[in-house]
């Protein structure tokens, strides 16, 4: 199971029902934040995994089946990061149930800030062409709260051994 801890202003959008009383995810990436942002043109919903601050990046619309379309993003930008087979599986078979509730880490959230500013920023220099290659400048930004690593470094050691604890 997977739980997607939306902000506000993204829980309004969904207009979908909420738990308040989480487990944990049972995915080796654990909870993921999102957060909906408006870039002109674009209304993006900014997505990070708690324990390892990968990055994926998917457009609002059509709001119907952002959580499919979030899901097969996660599988996508594992797989071009190089996840084993194996895991890659292991991840989507825990990913097949997704449960939506509010935001419950200040820290992510700190993160998701510093990461909307920079977003904001290439997209207004135009410097990649799609946001697959954004989500591929993502995964390589440097992040203090899991000691100054690289999101894909630390989402591949998590893949490969998930009982590591935030990312080392």
């Amino acid at each position: 199971m997977l739980v997607l801890r939306c902000t506000r202003k993204l829980l309004n959008r969904l207009r979908r029902p909420v738990e308040d009383a989480l487990p944990s995810s049972t995915t080796a990436l654990g909870d993921w934040y999102a957060n909906l942002l408006y870039v002109r043109p674009m209304q993006l919903v900014l997505c990070v995994s708690a324990k390892s601050l990968l990055t994926v990046i998917v457009p609002i619309r059509p709001i119907e089946t952002l959580i499919p379309r979030f899901r097969r993003s996660v599988l996508d930008h594992l797989g071009v990061l190089g996840t084993s087979s194996d895991s890659l599986t292991g991840e989507a078979m825990e990913m097949n149930e997704v449960v939506i509730g509010p935001t419950a880490s200040r820290s992510v959230l700190g993160c998701m800030r510093e990461i909307t500013l920079a977003l904001e920023y290439e997209l207004q220099v135009g410097r990649f062409r799609s946001l697959e290659e954004l989500q591929l400048f993502f995964s390589s930004y440097i992040m203090g709260p899991i000691g100054m690593r690289e999101p894909r470094q630390v989402a591949l050691e998590l893949l490969r051994d998930p009982t590591t604890q935030n990312g080392g």
